[in-house]
């Protein structure tokens, strides 16, 4: 299901191949205790995975993206592996019930500010809900984004893989 904006598309080339792949990606979700800084937990099946990275403990992210994941073998000891990352169904919800008031509110204080002082009240009735959507914007790019781009950077050197395109959808 295609949830914008909160899920994205990313596609690397590892020099590894295919097996050597999935047998560290298995080792890594087998790990009880971090050996490293990076702490992820997941399941595999056959080439194909799911995964969350999990923060330090006590602290919670609900922006922590889901992955879901395949690895395609391919020539040689390359392969291609193709990850979708998605926000968390309930703070999805939560996001669009949030957006959806802004729109109410600015429409309601528009309607009201004209009401009563004309084309001064909506531009201040804009510029104040310009703020909310700042806000929003901002959710999405230190919530969403800050993590999709930090559970990227955690597989990049652990599977040696070099980024071929990004899709958003």
């Amino acid at each position: 299901m295609q949830t914008f904006p909160f899920y994205e598309h990313h596609t690397f080339v590892s020099s590894l191949p295919a097996d050597e792949l999935m047998s560290r990606l298995s080792g890594k979700f087998a790990e009880e205790t971090p050996t490293d800084e990076h702490f992820i937990k997941g399941k595999t099946k056959a080439f194909i995975f799911k995964f969350h990275r999990v923060i330090a403990s006590g602290s919670r992210n609900s922006f922590n993206p889901i992955c879901y994941g395949e690895v395609i073998p391919g020539e040689g000891k390359k392969a291609t592996i193709h990850i979708k990352m998605r926000i968390a169904y309930p703070i999805y919800i939560l996001w669009i019930i949030i957006f959806s008031m802004t729109v109410f509110g600015h429409i309601t204080l528009t309607y009201g500010s004209f009401q009563t002082d004309g084309v001064t009240g909506v531009l201040f009735a804009t510029g104040i809900m310009a703020l909310f959507y700042g806000a929003h914007y901002l959710f999405y790019q230190f919530g969403f984004k800050r993590s999709t781009k930090k559970t990227t950077l955690l597989l990049a050197p652990y599977l040696d893989l070099r980024p071929i395109k990004v899709e958003r959808r």
